[in-house]
C-alpha cells in the first residue's frame, strides 16, 4: 500500500512538471497590429437643435491620452475633428455641426 501511494505521488509530480510549460509567445498572435486602446467615456452628452445646424455638448473624459474628438454624421460621409483642450470632467466641450 505504501509503495502504491509513493508511485502515485511520483506519477502526479511527473505529470505536473510535464504539463507546466511556458507559453510566452502565445499572446503575440493577438496583438499583431498593435495593442488596442479603449479611451475613457465622455459624460452628460447632449444636443441643441437649430436652423440647419446642431450644437453637441459633453463633459470631456478625464483620460489624458485623448488628443481629439471625432464627430461623424450622414452615415460617416461627413466628419468634424475637435481637439481635446481639457481633460477636466467639470468643463464642457461643445461644437456646432453644420448640415
Amino acid at each position: 500500500m505504501k509503495l502504491n501511494i509513493k508511485n502515485i505521488s511520483w506519477l502526479l509530480l511527473a505529470a505536473t512538471v510535464v504539463s507546466c510549460s511556458k507559453k510566452n509567445e502565445a499572446y503575440r498572435d493577438l496583438i499583431k497590429d498593435g495593442e488596442i486602446y479603449y479611451p475613457g467615456i465622455i459624460q452628460n452628452a447632449g444636443y441643441r437643435a437649430g436652423n440647419l445646424r446642431t450644437m453637441l455638448y459633453w463633459n470631456p473624459s478625464p483620460d489624458p491620452k485623448i488628443t481629439h474628438y471625432k464627430i461623424f454624421w450622414n452615415n460617416k460621409q461627413d466628419s468634424l475633428t475637435l481637439p481635446a483642450d481639457s481633460h477636466d470632467p467639470n468643463d464642457t466641450a461643445s461644437v456646432i455641426v453644420p448640415v
